[in-house]
């Protein structure tokens, strides 16, 4: 999120995991607490489970109601890789239109385009 911050995007958006799992409460209040200091809003959010049908689903709804979305920060990188066939699907360009941050850096995330 910090990352995210510093080149500059200001509508920010998350897509995290359910929250009946410590996993998807801890990633959103981390989404959270990281734009209260930079004083941007933190309600693009939308909840999935940990898949990338899931990560798709909710990042074609967070476009939806929020068209202006210029970084995503999706809580495991499975649902990035169906953030990032959203965001291709609809013309978003990877990192020019919508920066993208996945967590957790597994085999998955370096076979993504972009990686």
């Amino acid at each position: 999120m910090e990352y995210l911050i510093s080149t500059g995007r200001r509508a920010i958006g998350t897509v995290t995991g359910p929250l009946d799992m410590h996993a998807g409460v801890s990633r959103h209040l981390g989404f959270r607490e990281a734009l209260a200091p930079a004083d941007l809003a933190d309600h693009r959010v939308a909840h999935a489970d940990f898949s990338e049908l899931g990560g798709a689903t909710a990042t074609a709804r967070l476009l939806d109601e929020h068209p202006d979305l210029d970084a995503l920060f999706v809580t495991s990188d499975t649902m990035a890789a169906g953030a990032l066939h959203v965001l291709r699907e609809r013309g978003r360009s990877v990192p020019g239109d919508v920066a993208v941050v996945g967590f957790n850096d597994i085999l998955t995330a370096r076979h993504t385009q972009p990686p």
